[in-house]
């Protein structure tokens, strides 16, 4: 398959590959480079003059939902950002793993995954990935090193995300 969106600046290249019916590895190639996933499927696929048949027309339509998903975060990518809020928060990134300083009396270290790619801009994180499953899996693990305060507001928040704050004790 090839597809040409607008040849000046969404130029890429397509490909898919059925492996023994149950496995599709699709390729995408583009100026930046190329980017492989292998979609696992439970049932079998079969192909005939470069077409893709399922037994049952409700496993070809999740089928055909998971595979469009899949190209398309090929296609784009995704992002996510969180921020550090709290007074003596800090975020370090060195060399491949993120070092998070979250008021406890030890430094957290995080390993940054090979599928994505991590920016550290003040107290922000910024979160590039291909694959939107495993990188925001990855950003869950980090929010939850430190728990948002519903008292004070502090913790590892979403960029866009807004806290009610519960009323403390009144006397």
């Amino acid at each position: 398959m090839k597809y040409n969106i607008n040849k000046k600046i969404n130029n890429f290249e397509l490909q898919y590959f059925v492996k023994k019916g149950k496995k599709i590895e699709i390729i995408n190639r583009n100026d930046k480079g190329m980017m492989k996933i292998l979609l696992k499927l439970r049932k079998k696929v079969y192909v005939q003059k470069n077409k893709l048949y399922f037994k049952k027309h409700s496993d070809s339509r999740n089928y055909i939902s998971k595979i469009k998903y899949t190209i398309k975060s090929l296609m784009s990518g995704y992002f996510a950002e969180i921020k550090l809020v709290g007074l003596g928060f800090l975020v370090y990134k060195v060399k491949k793993t993120i070092v998070f300083d979250l008021g406890y009396s030890h430094f957290i270290c995080y390993t940054i995954p090979t599928t994505a790619v991590l920016k550290v801009v003040d107290k922000n994180v910024v979160a590039f990935g291909q694959v939107s499953d495993t990188l925001f899996d990855k950003i869950s693990i980090i929010k939850q090193l430190r728990r948002v305060n519903k008292y004070t507001g502090t913790g590892i928040l979403n960029i866009d995300q807004k806290i009610k704050l519960k009323e403390g004790k009144l006397r």
